[in-house]
């Protein structure tokens, strides 16, 4: 499980509802379902000949379909003769079929209902359209669900998710899925896996890094960084990734480590990484970081900036992952004007203004999208241009998501794939502020920065005896307060399994 959806699941634990969404329930009766196969008999010994067809084909609109209006209904098709099981008829000539992964029970339950909303409202719209859209929801905590995969139309090809990497690697390992194309909804796929067996449709650790890479560089400048990552396995794959995504453009990058969880250490880490010093006793760093990456979450934000501070530093832009956004909306900074230079990343940006934005908006009625209900609207959407059938060879899955990438007008930050099927997802980059976080102005950030490095080097004159300059004059970051490690307003986190 990656670390990012791990503190989504250990909030939607807090909040979760009674009740589980999944087939059969009235949630998703009330979302105007179709009959399930088990059905379908019934109806056939009170339908003429000719209803006897539609209620054959109703075994491949399986729960979360809904019937098209009178005038965008497609004519029926005829049933094989050679068919022996309504489970495996083929779909409607012309409509839309896949299924979505996932896990409708235990803690992800929360993000499994927020996809499905998504992809529900995305579903209204392309019936408005006149596009018929059968989806069969799958939910990856029954044991059966790879069997209950296995059973459907061959021409329901494509499948959305799943979202925790077990089932993924379960469904990689079984026979099962063969002959379904897997958009999963993970941040990283085995590289023999990506491009050939599945695709992902998920930010990724080098989407958030590069993501950072790319803004520093072209509005910045910058070519110096450091990294201060907790040494367990997710900082220290975060800080690899940033290392090497850095030196392919040329930048160098200095990293430190520190343990989790042993807050008063943390000073002596931070130490280490800037090259501190003293000049009559006052902390200056030896190094020219000019930005420091930060991969923990947002919780240990606070401390990790006095660490810096306490050692001289401030002056450099402080980075952060994705897992600050998640973290920034259920705490905003209790004191913004420390985070003007700060950016992370994020997938979701609540005041992008695209049709695809508007559009999700408008249909929540005055209620707030966010990530996980914009993933779905878009995977729907996105899967509608697939048109995916039996018999598919990874070349034309490959080749319809480069085009369908292009077809629709994104909610979420735009995914693209290249030839090799390999996803990338060109993220936001955000400011925390007083209300949360805000797209971050690279004017008002260059202009920070500028006035932090004058600050420092007005410090600098002064520990070595000069006369101050009055109006750069500012206390040294020593001698704030004075300054304290500060306890976190959150535990941090244990260590995230590594993602597979």
């Amino acid at each position: 499980m990656n670390r990012m959806l791990w503190f989504t699941l250990r909030q939607s634990a807090k909040n979760a509802r009674a009740g589980v969404l999944c087939p059969n329930t009235g949630a998703l009766r009330a979302m105007n379902t179709t009959l399930s196969p088990a059905n379908a008999p019934g109806r056939v010994l009170f339908r003429s000949a000719v209803l006897c067809a539609c209620v054959m084909l109703s075994a491949c609109l399986p729960f979360f379909s809904s019937k098209p209006s009178p005038e965008h209904r497609t004519s029926p098709q005829p049933v094989p003769q050679h068919q022996t099981s309504p489970a495996v008829l083929p779909a409607p000539a012309g409509d839309l079929c896949l299924s979505l992964a996932l896990p409708l029970q235990g803690p992800a339950k929360g993000i499994a209902e927020k996809i499905l909303q998504g992809a529900r409202i995305a579903k209204q719209e392309l019936e408005r359209q006149g596009a018929a859209a059968h989806v069969r929801i799958l939910d990856t905590e029954q044991p059966d669900w790879l069997t209950q995969l296995a059973a459907l139309p061959h021409e329901c090809a494509l499948v959305g998710g799943p979202v925790l990497a077990a089932a993924y690697n379960a469904a990689k390992k079984s026979p099962a899925a063969r002959g379904r194309a897997f958009f999963a909804f993970l941040p990283q796929l085995e590289p023999g896996d990506e491009g050939f067996a599945a695709w992902r449709f998920f930010p990724s650790p080098q989407d958030q890094v590069d993501a950072l890479l790319s803004f520093l560089q072209i509005e910045m400048g910058f070519t110096s960084y450091g990294v201060l990552y907790p040494d367990e396995a997710y900082g220290k794959r975060m800080a690899e990734i940033f290392r090497q995504r850095a030196t392919l453009r040329g930048a160098a990058a200095y990293t430190a480590s520190y343990t989790p969880g042993a807050a008063a250490s943390w000073p002596e880490a931070a130490a280490r990484l800037v090259g501190r010093q003293e000049i009559n006793k006052t902390p200056f760093p030896t190094t020219n970081l000019q930005g420091i990456f930060l991969p923990d979450s947002w919780s240990s934000a606070d401390q990790l900036l006095t660490s810096l501070r306490y050692n001289g530093e401030d002056r450099a832009v402080l980075l952060g992952s994705s897992l600050w956004g998640e973290g920034i909306l259920n705490r905003p900074p209790a004191l913004p004007q420390h985070y003007q230079l700060a950016v992370f990343p994020g997938a979701w940006n609540p005041g992008l203004s695209s049709p695809g934005a508007q559009s999700l908006q408008a249909a929540m009625q005055g209620a707030p999208p966010d990530f996980w209900i914009g993933l779905g609207y878009d995977f729907m959407r996105f899967a509608s241009h697939m048109r995916l059938t039996a018999g598919w060879a990874p070349q034309t899955v490959t080749r319809r998501a480069m085009e369908a990438q292009h077809a629709i007008a994104w909610s979420m930050a735009p995914l693209a794939w290249d030839a090799q099927g390999k996803a990338a997802q060109t993220l936001f980059v955000f400011s925390p502020v007083a209300s949360g976080f805000t797209p971050v102005q690279p004017d008002q950030l260059k202009a920070a920065w500028q006035e932090a490095q004058a600050r420092f080097a007005e410090r600098m004159r002064i520990a070595q005896g000069e006369s101050p300059t009055p109006a750069l004059l500012a206390p040294s970051p020593a001698a704030a307060s004075p300054l304290r490690l500060l306890p976190p307003a959150v535990a941090p986190p244990p260590p995230a399994p590594e993602a597979r």
